[in-house]
C-alpha cells in the first residue's frame, strides 16, 4: 500500500489512506472537509484509488434529500491475507 497522495491543510503528512484506515467508511464529504480540498478534488483522489483496488465505494441512500443527489461511502478492501492489492 505504497499509495500516497500528498495532502493539503495542514494534514501533509496522513495519507488518504491512512484516514480511511482510522475512520472507517467515510462520505466524500468527510474526505474534503478533512484535506482542504473540493468535493470534485476529493472525488478524483477517492475514485483514483477505487481505480487502483485499494478502496470500495457504496452508494447510500438517502431520504428526504432535496438536492437529490448521490452520496458515496468509501472504505479500504478488506484484507485478503495477501500482500498483492485487489485489482
Amino acid at each position: 500500500m505504497g499509495e500516497v497522495v500528498q495532502l493539503g491543510a495542514g494534514y501533509p503528512d496522513e495519507s488518504l489512506l491512512d484516514f480511511l484506515k482510522r475512520e472507517g467508511p467515510v462520505r466524500t464529504d468527510s474526505v474534503a472537509n478533512r484535506f482542504g480540498w473540493t468535493l470534485a478534488a476529493a472525488r478524483g483522489h477517492l475514485r483514483l484509488l477505487e481505480q487502483k483496488g485499494h478502496i470500495v465505494s457504496r452508494l447510500e441512500t438517502v431520504r428526504g434529500r432535496r438536492s437529490g443527489g448521490r452520496i458515496y461511502g468509501w472504505s479500504i478492501v478488506p484484507a485478503t491475507g495477501g500482500d498483492t492489492p485487489r485489482p
